[in-house]
């Protein structure tokens, strides 16, 4: 396997590293947005804990939750037992009864 090398012309050469582009922020938040997508499609339940304070928050974590169907919880000052009280709601939720 040539990790690392493409296939140009029938030969091969190196992969410059700095031919492809970083991805901008929009093109980020957008993959990551279909990517939660996908888990909803395949019937995976996604639970988004946000801890941005709203000062600086982005939206970026609801953004994700919705795209996925899933369970969103603002949470700036989670500690242990804040993640845990909301990840066991979200269980129960979940079970069939």
């Amino acid at each position: 396997m040539d990790h690392g090398k493409k296939k140009q012309n029938g030969s091969t050469t190196k992969l410059d590293m700095d031919e492809t582009p970083p991805a901008s922020a929009e093109e980020i938040r957008e993959e990551a947005k279909e990517i939660a997508a996908k888990l909803d499609a395949v019937g995976i339940s996604l639970l988004v804990i946000d801890t941005e304070s709203k000062f600086l928050s982005t939206g970026f974590a609801k953004e994700i939750a919705d795209a996925a169907h899933g369970h969103y919880y603002y949470l700036p000052s989670a500690n242990d037992a804040a993640v845990t009280m909301a990840t066991q709601q979200v269980i129960s939720q979940l079970r069939p009864m």
